[in-house]
């Protein structure tokens, strides 16, 4: 039986197996590390690294490729060599425009070293003013980054009126309010400035090759004076000027002094100082003081309207209700109510939803002489024409008519009147008619009655007929009796014929309907009359006596209420 294998290991990166014989020789295998990020691999050809390759991109900007900011030169090493030494290089790219401040010198590039000075700014045109400090804090010799610390400040009038003052977040004035909300404040801390693309390899590319590049990100805004060109980023050179004139722009609040260095100066010093431009306005309440700038406090007050020119007839009351002493913003609640008179006939009133006026509307009703408005007995109607709606001023056309109540009757049934000559009563007959409201009406009657009778020898008549009008429902007399036919004739010894007579009669006259009776009906009443010997009869016979009905009539119209 042959020995057990053996394994040696002479180092961490080579094994070695086998019992050193014949029949079980040393071999020797690579151990490789199983890590995802190594590299080197074990295959049958033997072990393998992926060839590594340099290769060198500019930097660009706003993503064309041709703007490099940055230059990369790789030399490659020559077939053979070895160790395989890339050599990289590097390089900036300087815009040539006469405005860039960035040179290239022997000793590296180079921006003239800069200086702070600062100067205290004034307003109204004396010096002696100051509104504005300014302290700089220089660097130490040596420190690099030369860092200069600038800081200004307000110096603020101490006046008592003097609204502005400084607080640790920074100067503030009370906001003064009559209406309003204050506006959002938002931000976007995510933008980027700089943008970075990668170019990753293939699967199974060898050797694998990441290709970065680098852009900067550009703000497209109008205002933006960075820009990008075929030599690399531009930012065109700021150079500094100022006047201690006031500006024409009628937006322009500070006014600006610069000293520029002299040419050649290193470093370019330019001295700046600022100072208020006061609008010389007789209206504007911005005053310099030695103190600082000031302007009044503000209050608001309310005073109510006038009326008629009249300052003390208030018809708009004004109540303003004063911020709280430290409050900020100070903000004042302005209110207005109006002033209604309290007087009886003021159809003006106050509500939760605002001032009321009742709306006016006119319409027509029939209407009736003074004393009997509103019963609905109509002797007048009044007509009402309205306004299209949205027509201003609302015009109401009135009109009134007069419409009297009238009617009439007429064309009955005739009816014997010889009965009432012997029984001395009144017939009623069919003619009649309603008068419908209370109120005086004129009653205008056409009645129509004859009489009949044979006359012989030497006899005489002595016969008439009356009408009159009565109250059908009380039994009262209106009007009459009048007096319509008359029969009265008388013979000779030699003579006898048969006469009849007929007498249309006007029945006339105003007939009032009382409140109490609301409406009354009145009717034609007719009897026969006979006097004398034989009642009328001496020795002669009647023979007809007839109110006609049809030959008569009755009319009504109210004259009166």
């Amino acid at each position: 039986m042959s020995p057990a294998q053996r394994r040696f290991a002479d180092s961490d990166c080579i094994a070695l197996t086998g019992n050193a014989n014949a029949a079980d020789p040393l071999k020797a295998e690579v151990i490789v590390d199983p890590a995802d990020c190594n590299a080197l691999t074990c295959t049958e050809a033997g072990l393998r690294v992926p060839e590594t390759r340099v290769a060198g991109e500019a930097g660009c900007a706003g993503g064309d490729p041709a703007d490099g900011t940055i230059g990369v030169v790789v030399v490659p090493p020559a077939a053979g060599d070895c160790p395989q030494v890339y050599t990289v290089g590097a390089h900036a790219i300087i815009d040539p425009a006469e405005c860039n401040a960035l040179t290239s010198t022997r000793a590296g590039l180079r921006v003239p070293e800069t200086r702070v000075a600062g100067e205290a700014g004034c307003a109204g045109g004396d010096p002696a003013d100051g509104t504005i400090g300014v302290v700089i804090v220089p660097p130490a010799a040596g420190d690099c980054p030369q860092v200069y610390t600038v800081g200004a400040h307000a110096i603020i009038d101490p006046t008592d009126c003097n609204a502005l003052t400084s607080t640790r977040a920074g100067l503030r004035v009370p906001e003064t309010h009559v209406t309003g909300v204050p506006g959002p404040v938002g931000g976007h801390p995510a933008n980027g400035t700089i943008g970075v693309s990668v170019t990753r390899p293939g699967a199974g590319d060898c050797p694998q090759t990441y290709a970065v590049s680098a852009h900067a990100i550009i703000d497209p805004a109008e205002c933006n004076a960075l820009t990008s060109t075929g030599s690399g980023l531009r930012v065109p050179e700021t150079r500094v000027t100022g006047t201690a004139a006031v500006s024409s722009d009628t937006h322009q609040t500070i006014g600006v002094v610069v000293t520029p260095p002299g040419a050649g100066d290193c470093p370019q010093t330019y001295a700046v100082s600022a100072h208020a431009v006061i609008d010389p306005a007789d209206c504007n309440a911005l005053t310099s003081t030695r103190a600082g700038l000031r302007v009044p406090e503000t209050h608001v007050t309310g005073v109510p309207g006038p009326v008629g020119g009249q300052a003390v007839d208030g018809t708009i009351g004004v109540v303003v209700t004063r911020p709280a002493a430290g409050d900020c913003p100070q903000v004042y609640t302005v209110g207005a109510h109006a002033v209604i008179d309290p007087a009886d006939c003021n159809a003006l009133t106050s509500t939760r939803a605002g001032l009321r006026v009742p709306e006016t509307r006119v319409v027509g009703v029939p209407g009736a002489a003074p004393g009997r408005v509103g019963r609905g007995w109509p002797s007048v109607d009044i007509a009402v024409e309205a306004p299209e709606a949205g027509v201003c001023p609302q015009t109401y056309t009135v009109r009134a008519y007069l419409t009297p109540r009238r009617g009439e009757t007429g064309a009955v049934g005739d009816i014997d009147l010889l009965p009432s000559r012997a029984s001395r009563a009144w017939v009623d007959t069919g003619l009649q008619v309603t008068l419908p409201d209370p109120g005086v009406y004129l009653v205008i009657g056409d009645i129509d009655t004859n009489i009949c009778a044979l006359l012989d020898y030497g006899s005489s008549t002595n016969l008439w007929t009356e009408v009159r009008l009565i109250d059908a429902g009380s039994r009262a007399v209106e009007l009459g009796p009048r007096q319509s036919a008359q029969h009265q004739f008388s013979t000779s010894p030699e003579t006898r014929f048969q006469h009849c007579v007929h007498g249309p009669t006007p029945l006339s006259g105003l007939v009032t309907v009382s409140e109490a009776q609301r409406s009354k009906t009145v009717r034609v009443q007719a009897i026969l009359h006979g006097d004398g010997p034989g009642e009328g009869l001496n020795g002669a016979q009647l023979r007809t006596s007839y109110f006609q009905g049809g030959r008569s009539h009755l009319t009504y119209v109210k004259v009166g209420d």
